[in-house]
């Protein structure tokens, strides 16, 4: 039974009793019927308009609120279900994300913080990274053959051995092709950091005696000196890339050294467990090791030993909009930060060296 059906009956109801009560009492009073049916007439006329009034306003905000009750609980049901949401258009349920952040924070504030997290809407927008471990060790050559190809003097350098590993869930299927590279220039940094070709990436600093000497080196033993010298290694799934070529150029910007890898995958899948491994010779002096987060990752954890009696380390982390200096502890540092940290973020390791050799 509806409620505009329940509001009729309980208004007929009292309207019958009232009648009836009204007869009974004007007839107990030896009225005649004439004047009787003048007075219930005046009565009628006196008491319809505030009735028809009360009826009408309690039928309007009963609807009012039943319409609201019924909101809240769609609203809920929504809310409560990713299923049901599934149901509708992607517009609309962008619509729903628009309003509802917009009911938190504002009219001002809601087009920035939807601006940020609309490009991880889009389906194939992102990868996510877990289980991110990203070791970095600083130690020294202890004779010339470690160096390989003879290009490095010993005294003149340290080296820094890095290992990457992270479990990746892409949007795609991985590239059977892909590359790492190694860059004397903060730009040439940067414009790889933007190239989906890259996987990894990282920050060299070699004097320019030694980069002329590997820039005159044959394909060969460029590639001698890569693999020997600098000795990367990646594994995805378990199963080993192969190495396809190697590019060792200096241009206005610096030195670049650019491995190539292809690899074959066994199955058809979107997650990868990624494991990259290599180490390259630093000069003595200031530099810089970034890290640097390219997709959003889950409670990252990144190391940098270096040991007593080796060059100082400072390290600025600007993970979680903050910047801040970690504390080394009998020559490491942990930086742990717990929670998501999204793209554009990082850690820098400033390396220097008091006793360094002067560049030439």
């Amino acid at each position: 039974m509806s409620l505009r059906t329940v509001s009729i009956i309980l208004a007929l109801t009292v309207f019958t009793i009232w009648m009836i009560l009204f007869i009974w009492k004007e007839l107990s009073t030896g009225v005649d019927l004439p004047v009787l049916g003048d007075r219930l007439l005046d009565n009628l006329v006196g008491i319809l308009p505030p009735l028809i009034i009360i009826n009408i306003s309690y039928e309007y905000f009963s609807k009012k609120r039943a319409s609201y009750e019924i909101s809240q609980r769609i609203m809920e049901t929504l809310v409560g279900n990713s299923t049901m949401m599934d149901a509708f258009e992607p517009s609309v349920r962008r619509a729903f994300v628009h309003n509802a952040i917009k009911s938190l924070v504002g009219e001002k504030k809601v087009k920035m913080i939807y601006g940020v997290i609309d490009p991880y809407i889009e389906e194939d927008s992102c990868d996510i990274w877990e289980e991110f471990f990203y070791r970095i060790e600083i130690a020294k050559y202890h004779d010339r053959d470690e160096m390989g190809c003879g290009i490095i003097p010993v005294d003149g350098y340290y080296i820094i051995k890095e290992r990457l590993s992270y479990k990746k869930v892409a949007p795609r299927k991985l590239d059977s092709k892909f590359q790492i590279g190694f860059f004397e220039n903060v730009n040439d940094y940067a414009d790889a950091f933007h190239k989906p070709s890259f996987i990894f990436r990282e920050s060299i600093k070699i004097n320019e005696d030694e980069i002329n000497k590997l820039v005159a080196l044959s394909d060969t033993d460029k590639k001698e000196f890569v693999v020997n010298c600098i000795q990367p290694q990646v594994k995805i799934n378990g199963l080993v890339a192969d190495i396809a070529g190697v590019k060792v150029a200096k241009g206005n910007k610096g030195l670049a050294i650019i491995v190539e890898f292809e690899w074959k995958a066994e199955s058809e899948t979107n997650e990868y467990a990624i494991d990259i491994m290599f180490q390259v010779p630093q000069f003595k002096g200031r530099s810089e090791v970034i890290v640097t987060i390219a997709e959003p990752t889950f409670s990252p954890k990144i190391e940098m030993e270096y040991g007593s009696g080796a060059p100082k380390v400072t390290a600025y982390s600007f993970l979680q909009n903050k910047i801040k200096q970690e504390e080394p502890f009998r020559g490491r540092i942990d930086i742990c930060p717990q929670g998501w940290v999204y793209p554009g973020t990082g850690v820098i390791f400033i390396i220097e060296d008091y006793c360094a050799p002067k560049e030439a």
